[in-house]
């Protein structure tokens, strides 16, 4: 079961493309609620998968439900990496200098003043490379737009799921990239050092390569197998 976050895709919100991490959790045990009220559903053998923000998340939902059978979080954020690979001081400047505007704008009920989530090196955006244009670029959704309000950026600064990590009593696979320069090995392995049960598989790729085809599909592969195993 799928589902969009609130004002992102199909899911209802105003204004749209704003990151709200507490709500988003709050996404997520909405969905769970409505997975274990399904007919014909198992309530007890309900796993989380989530990919990047959302491989936090489930890491925070999980520790607030002990009655989660598995865990999948696909390179999970753990807090922003302390450097951003090939980010300049001046394009650092600038993004937080979007971020305050659309602060501001949100004080006065104004719109939100957007910026791009993923963009080419150089460009203003939440991330930015040539891998991560690429893979944005070969995209094809009605439901994706490549914006965001950067106001969210505050609220992830300070966001750890590693923090609720060892109240997880379930198994969890953390999946993880060798050159992920998003969400970087030292962040991975502090969350993992915190998980009381716990796998992870390594792949010797970057972090827009979970993406990509061939590659999704042995990832794919080893999660499915995971939870065989584990449920």
């Amino acid at each position: 079961m799928t589902f969009d976050y609130r004002s992102f895709g199909e899911s209802e919100g105003v204004p749209r493309q704003v990151v709200d991490i507490q709500g988003q959790i709050e996404d997520f045990h909405a969905a769970i609620k409505y997975a274990r009220e399904y007919e014909g559903l198992d309530s007890e053998r309900i796993a989380l998968w989530g990919s990047l923000l959302g491989g936090g998340h489930v890491i925070s939902a999980a520790s607030q439900d002990p009655r989660i059978a598995a865990v999948v979080a696909q390179i999970p954020f753990n807090g922003f990496p302390r450097k951003v690979e090939g980010r300049s001081t001046i394009t650092t400047i600038k993004i937080l200098a979007a971020m305050i505007r659309d602060l501001i704008r949100k004080k006065y009920h104004k719109d939100p003043y957007y910026i791009r989530a993923v963009g080419n090196i150089g460009e203003l955006a939440v991330m930015s490379s040539s891998e991560a244009h690429k893979t944005i670029e070969a995209m094809a959704s009605k439901n994706w737009k490549n914006e965001i309000a950067p106001r969210a950026l505050f609220e992830m600064m300070k966001y750890k799921p590693s923090d609720a990590a060892p109240n997880i009593k379930a198994p969890v696979l953390i999946c993880y990239g060798e050159h992920d320069l998003e969400t970087t090995s030292d962040t991975t392995k502090e969350l993992v050092a915190k998980l009381v049960n716990c796998e992870t598989k390594s792949y010797p790729v970057a972090h827009f390569d979970f993406y990509r085809e061939g590659i999704r599909d042995k990832i794919t592969s080893d999660q499915i197998a995971f939870l065989k195993k584990n449920m």
